[in-house]
């Protein structure tokens, strides 16, 4: 029997029975349309800094494979996210 195949109440009853989801998933949801907002507002304005953001990567990069770690984009990503926090 597929999802599809059961009738409507069953899924309903289904979906009450599941645990309410956590705060902190919930706050984060909240926070999803002021987020695409910001990022559509952004958006147009990274062009302008792609060369740069580019040079910034490089320099980034070398730091990185300096210290002996391959630069992956995952690594550069979240190394970059922690220096802005800085």
């Amino acid at each position: 029997m597929t999802l599809s195949d059961q009738p409507e109440s069953d899924f309903t009853e289904r979906l009450r029975a599941l645990p309410p989801a956590p705060d902190d998933w919930v706050e984060a949801a909240k926070e999803i349309p002021r987020m695409r907002r910001q990022i559509n507002e952004i958006l147009p304005h990274l062009g302008e800094l792609a060369t740069d953001r580019a040079a910034e990567t490089a320099e980034l990069e070398s730091a990185i494979e300096a210290a002996g770690f391959t630069p992956e984009p995952a690594l550069v990503a979240e190394l970059r996210r922690r220096l802005a926090d800085t």
